[in-house]
């Protein structure tokens, strides 16, 4: 398999990986470790229209200065990742793993462990945009990620169903431990698992729906999520 790693993007985006002007980059089995970007995506930068689709893949200890700490997508571009793993990948500001600000993400069967935003969105980061979707199949697994101010595992403020498998565990953020939707956005758990996340500062142990969004947690499970003050 392939390994991107150790890779530093100086003065700009795309530690390991920069895709511009509707590029395409396509992978199985690639392992990206250690790399930073001093503004969006530590790993891999997808703007201007392109493509970035992983299978089995592995983002380790990458880092952004400003978004996505793996993965930054952008400028009506295309992710799909598949089968892969997030772990302790960290942002600045928002998307410890990946920030979605405008295009396509679809995600199935992925796992995202310990990854850390300082501002929104522990693991995954989707604005508020009417160009921007998101989606997933199968499964998808949210264990020890943390935000500092909102939406521990996820922040969204695009539309979302979660209706298979997911299961949000131990993630942590002020408002919104596991999960976190702001705006005109509907959000629908139907399919999750929200256990021990917890918020630290404000509201919603579990999931947390502010700013007008409208959130559907008919048979979801929700079981000891916590609000503490410390």
């Amino acid at each position: 398999s392939d390994m991107f790693s150790t890779n530093m993007a100086n003065t700009t985006a795309g530690g390991a990986v920069a895709l511009v002007a509707a590029s395409t980059l396509t992978g199985d089995g690639v392992e990206f470790s250690m790399n930073t970007a001093v503004t969006t995506g530590g790993a891999a930068d997808v703007v201007g229209a392109s493509t970035f689709y992983m299978v089995t893949g592995t983002f380790d200890q990458n880092k952004a200065s400003i978004h996505g700490g793996a993965v930054y997508n952008d400028g009506a571009s295309t992710d799909g990742v598949n089968m892969s793993t997030f772990t302790s990948n960290e942002a600045v500001s928002n998307g410890g793993a990946i920030a979605l600000v405008d295009g396509t993400l679809s995600l199935g069967s992925d796992t995202f462990l310990g990854n850390t935003a300082n501002n929104t969105g522990g693991a995954v980061y989707v604005a508020s945009s009417p160009t921007t979707t998101w989606s997933y199949a199968d499964s998808l697994v949210f264990f020890g990620n943390m935000a500092f101010t909102s939406g521990g595992g996820v922040w969204t403020g695009s539309d979302v169903t979660l209706s298979t498998v997911c299961n949000f565990t131990s993630n942590t953020a002020n408002m919104g431990g596991g999960m976190m939707a702001s705006g005109a956005t509907v959000m629908d758990t139907a399919g999750c698992t929200f256990m021990t996340n917890e918020a630290t500062v404000g509201v919603g142990g579990g999931v947390a729906a502010v700013s007008s969004s409208t959130y559907d947690g008919a048979r979801t499970n929700f079981t000891m999520n916590t609000v503490s003050y410390t």
